[in-house]
């Protein structure tokens, strides 16, 4: 149970700022807003995240974040996770960046 219940509270912490920017379209980091979110869960496509779904991504995160494999994350390793994480966004919204520029080089042109 209380694997349930963190593996939640984890998915809850990295996806309500995806929840919370709702933005339609792409940008920075690639699209974003409920639809993309449900997108990247809903493993059977039919347009509705379900419980079994919602666990198996919660699992996903728990497994990518518990890096030494004891059955729990430790502030260190959520730490990691999370800076993981953020190199990735901004990996994502350098290039993002850099083909707006590169669109707007070839306007000016």
């Amino acid at each position: 149970m209380k694997k349930q219940v963190l593996a939640a509270l984890t998915l809850t912490l990295f996806a309500t700022p995806v929840l919370a920017e709702h933005h339609e379209g792409k940008g920075p980091g690639g699209p974003r807003g409920p639809e993309h979110f449900i997108s990247k869960i809903d493993a059977d496509k039919d347009g509705k995240v379900s419980k079994a779904e919602w666990n198996a991504k919660g699992d996903t995160m728990f497994k990518e974040s518990d890096t030494n494999s004891d059955g729990y994350i430790t502030r260190d390793e959520a730490q990691a996770f999370h800076a993981k994480r953020m190199e990735k966004w901004k990996a994502k919204k350098a290039e993002w960046k850099a083909k707006q520029a590169a669109a707007g080089a070839e306007k000016a042109e």
